[in-house]
């Protein structure tokens, strides 16, 4: 307790730095737990929160409601909303004290350094979104542990290591964004046991080894793109089972055999691009079948075409 109420004064003073303006003494703020109070004190000296394009009433008042980005529900903080705000510095490990935070959108800012572990703490969460700033290190191991989550966005960063085994456990994934970063290893061998997914999109990596059997069980999957990446093996036929898949965007890889029948069972795919693979044997005849088909691209095999 004594090194709570030290760390209050200490923030206050830091507040007050200048002689500028009045002293904000933050445990005064009673509509939200002083646990959250603490969390979003961090959470403002960790990511420049004085340089931040609006920082409206932040420590200015003491009703965090107020706060530019702020959601409070039933006096807890359920949202962070801080997209484009010129956020800088890293994601303190202290966010876990936000223990009801259900979105968490700070895409398009500075952020840098490596995912905090304490966020995989904050098992409410439905959205994460991370995009377009310039986050390293890995995804947390216990990443799984967030399942709840609908919206995974880290597209646009420099994260690094493989795809946790963990990241399987998420059945209520709709959305999961990783484009251009640096991922390496495989995908998740278990990855059909996220069955809510709707968009997969994990081009522009560095991903290796096959495509799982398994991805046949996504059937509510409208979007799978992982091209530029250096998946090999081949097609697996399962990827007929994707009767909801609208695009579909393998190119760029090192995918062998041949493409399997099957996948003229995909009832409202419009584009298909396999384009620059090892590709071979002769194009489905069946494709010119699909009526929703648009276009096919697989310039950069080693495909023919059967010609009646």
């Amino acid at each position: 307790m004594d090194r709570f109420i030290l760390f209050l004064i200490m923030f206050a003073v830091v507040l007050n730095a200048g002689g500028k303006n009045h002293p904000f003494y933050i445990e005064r703020i009673e509509s939200i737990p002083s646990s959250e109070v603490v969390a979003l004190a961090q959470f403002y000296d960790a990511t420049g929160g004085r340089s931040w394009k609006n920082n409206q009433d932040w420590f200015k008042t003491y009703t965090p409601s107020t706060w530019y980005g702020v959601k409070i529900r039933d006096g807890h903080v359920v949202g962070l909303e801080l997209s484009s705000n010129n956020l800088q510095g890293n994601i303190p490990h202290g966010i876990y004290g936000l223990t009801h935070l259900e979105e968490l959108c700070l895409y398009n800012n500075n952020l840098s350094g490596a995912l905090p572990t304490g966020i995989c703490q904050l098992r409410l969460l439905t959205t994460i979104n991370l995009a377009q700033n310039n986050i390293s290190g890995v995804i947390p191991q216990n990443f799984g542990a967030l399942i709840n989550l609908r919206e995974l966005v880290m597209s646009d960063n420099n994260i690094t290591g493989e795809i946790p085994s963990s990241i399987s456990k998420l059945n209520k994934l709709v959305g999961f964004a990783i484009i251009d970063n640096k991922l390496t290893g495989t995908l998740p061998v278990d990855i059909g046991s996220m069955d809510s997914l709707a968009y997969l999109c994990l081009s522009g990596n560095l991903l290796t080894g096959a495509i799982p059997e398994s991805i046949g069980k996504l059937t509510n999957l409208k979007m799978l793109t992982i091209s530029d990446n250096q998946l090999s093996g081949v097609i697996p036929a399962t990827m007929g089972s994707l009767k909801n898949l609208e695009k579909l965007d393998l190119s760029r890889n090192r995918l062998g055999g041949s493409i399997p029948e099957s996948m003229c069972s995909l009832p409202k795919v419009t584009v298909i691009n396999l384009s620059e693979n090892n590709l071979n044997g002769i194009l489905p005849q069946c494709f010119h079948s699909i009526s929703s088909l648009k276009g096919v691209f697989i310039h950069g095999n080693k495909l023919s075409v059967k010609i009646d």
